[in-house]
């Protein structure tokens, strides 16, 4: 993919949404299938918002908005036009049919984001950088640049973001990743009610830790502040929000605590389990200091509870600059439709990876910053329906 190249996705596949129960995903083997194909609408030009002169697109507003540096923002004045499903005319009985409708009567939005790509964050990045960039990291390493060709080739790694370093990168990467997930316009709000309810489950019944307490509850309170979005319809005001906070030095390090929080609080729970309790066997009181001690680096049991506590699964690439790149799983057999969060490790940092896939559920253009969005919930729901997914 060429950096400079203006990239708008058509027709983007329907995404896979994640379980929305908590409980640990061993269960079967993970063998996603490639994205299914673009339902045949007629053309996949139907989805383009760079192109108001498609028939099927004539009079349909789309809202371009101009970013600020440093904050992403929406059009506040454009007016939310979600309709329910109910509203669909009796004619539109196929798939087909009711995808065309979603597209004639809703509302485009798109989102901007200021470009960072050579920006070090103080969070993570704000918007996705081409992944043909992170060569320039170790331009003269053949291994390098080889092992990111294949990110590229094999893997569909379409963009990547910064973590900053600072010994939190993995609960950073992993915890930031899945924030951004669970907001974004196409997902379920059973995501966020979820994750609240996570939030409200778990806690330390010892003294002494009150500060990860209040990062809890400032995470807890803008959640709730997200659902009550999504459930007036807000998608995209939901994902603003997001997208604002993740940028916020201080909610980043709320994040990150309640990241290493929920993994002591999970390792608790599940101390004795077999797989578990060889790493605890010499007591569990200093793992746990060691999980919550900000600035330490994630070792091998976060990397085995915090994913299970999450209800994901990440993928994690090492070793760019040896001749054999190296993908692990974590945990390595989950459900099917398990949500996955992609990171690269390289020298003991994190950083945060994108899909092809992702990308264009998103609608995404690296060269312009923006997201587009189609302002329903209920047109991604007939989409997943339409291929089978429940």
């Amino acid at each position: 993919m060429h950096q400079n190249q203006n990239i708008y996705i058509n027709s983007p596949s329907p995404p896979n949404l994640p379980q929305t129960s908590n409980s640990t995903p061993f269960i079967a083997s993970l063998n996603i299938p490639p994205p299914p194909p673009i339902l045949p609408i007629s053309s996949t030009s139907h989805l383009n918002p760079s192109n108001p002169s498609n028939s099927d697109l004539s009079g349909l507003p789309v809202f371009q908005i101009n970013p600020i540096p440093q904050t992403h923002q929406f059009n506040p004045e454009s007016q939310h036009s979600s309709q329910p499903i109910k509203d669909l005319p009796l004619k539109a009985s196929s798939p087909e049919d009711k995808i065309r409708y979603f597209i004639q009567n809703y509302k485009f939005r798109t989102l901007n984001f200021p470009l960072d790509n050579d920006k070090y964050p103080e969070t993570i990045s704000s918007f996705w950088i081409p992944i043909e960039k992170m060569k320039d990291l170790y331009k003269f390493n053949k291994n390098f640049v080889t092992n990111v060709e294949n990110l590229i080739k094999k893997h569909k790694i379409a963009a990547w973001k910064r973590s900053r370093g600072d010994g939190n990168c993995y609960f950073r990467a992993v915890i930031s990743s899945y924030f951004d997930n669970i907001h974004k316009p196409w997902q379920s709000i059973d995501l966020l009610k979820s994750f609240r309810n996570l939030l409200k489950r778990h806690r330390l019944l010892d003294e002494g830790y009150g500060e990860y307490e209040k990062a809890k509850e400032n995470i807890l309170q803008k959640v709730e502040e997200s659902i009550r979005l999504k459930e007036n319809l807000d998608y995209t005001g939901a994902y603003s929000l997001c997208a604002n906070l993740l940028q916020d030095k201080n909610f980043d390090i709320d994040l990150v605590m309640v990241a290493r929080y929920l993994t002591a609080c999970k390792l608790i729970e599940i101390k004795d389990d077999p797989n578990i309790s060889p790493y605890v066997i010499d007591g569990i009181v200093g793992v746990i200091n060691n999980m919550l001690c900000l600035g330490n680096e994630a070792g091998e049991l976060t990397l085995m509870i915090l994913p299970m506590c999450l209800g994901v699964q990440v993928v994690q690439f090492m070793f760019l600059e040896k001749e054999n790149m190296v993908q692990e799983n974590f945990p390595h057999e989950v459900l099917v439709q398990t949500m996955k969060i992609n990171v690269i490790r390289r020298e003991g940092h994190y950083d945060i990876l994108y899909t092809r896939q992702e990308f264009e559920y998103d609608m995404c253009s690296l060269n312009d910053g923006t997201f587009t969005y189609i302002e329903s919930e209920e047109f991604y729901k007939v989409w997943l329906s339409s291929i089978g997914h429940k």
